[in-house]
């Protein structure tokens, strides 16, 4: 069957009643520990700030962005060199992708058609490195409001007055499931996703066809 027989196999579904069903028993299992926790319940508000702080360092929505424009830098660097305009060269991956284009010609003469190849072909080394550099740097931005050794602290504290840990473990699920919907790494491939398709359907005028058309061997294309 396939799975996009439809546009909300690409779009997604609304799933309206089902995110307000899953939020309603998210604070439902965190009042019954709370309950539980009584003159304690400190610990959990303090718990769930953590969290709820946490989540909103960086958003969905930016670190899908920065995933495009981190991706899209790499448009600039296979331009500067296949049109001989080292603006970039001072860029780290600069050098390896020039040692890569010259011994790696493509039989286009249409130069937009070679970046965008280029970008394709180059992706997965540029991104090994840049995607690394991206999660440490929201990493340090988050420790600016969560200590993770706090949070396991309390996390350990909590479960020892319930005397379980089941408890803490279903109100992490559900939070993670209304809360956490994307992660940010997961935002963050969506944005170099989407650079990437805007590379394989740039049309080449000499021969017509789409980037992922013209892949070369080890692509997808003739």
């Amino acid at each position: 069957m396939n799975m996009f027989n439809d546009v909300n196999g690409i779009l997604g579904e609304v799933q309206t009643e089902s995110r307000n069903q899953s939020l309603t028993v998210f604070f439902e299992q965190a009042k019954e520990v709370r309950i539980r926790l009584g003159r304690k319940a400190y610990l959990l508000d303090k718990y769930l700030s953590f969290l709820f702080e946490t989540v909103n360092v960086k958003l969905a929505r930016d670190a899908a962005s920065d995933g495009f424009d981190i991706a899209g830098k790499l448009i600039g660097i296979c331009s500067s060199i296949i049109r001989n305009e080292p603006m970039k060269s001072d860029h780290w991956f600069y050098g390896q992708a020039k040692k890569y284009i010259e011994s790696h010609p493509l039989p286009f003469q249409e130069k937009h058609t070679q970046v965008y190849l280029y970008c394709v072909l180059l992706n997965a080394e540029f991104m090994h490195v840049e995607a690394a550099q991206y999660i440490a740097e929201v990493a340090d931005e988050s420790r600016a409001v969560l200590d993770i050794c706090d949070l396991n602290e309390l996390y350990t504290g909590i479960c020892s007055l319930l005397d379980e840990e089941e408890p803490m473990e279903k109100l992490n699920r559900l939070f993670r499931q209304q809360f956490l919907i994307t992660d940010v790494m997961t935002a963050f491939w969506q944005g170099v996703s989407n650079q990437l398709a805007y590379c394989l359907v740039f049309r080449d005028r000499e021969t017509s066809k789409q980037g992922f058309q013209l892949l070369p061997d080890g692509g997808i294309g003739e």
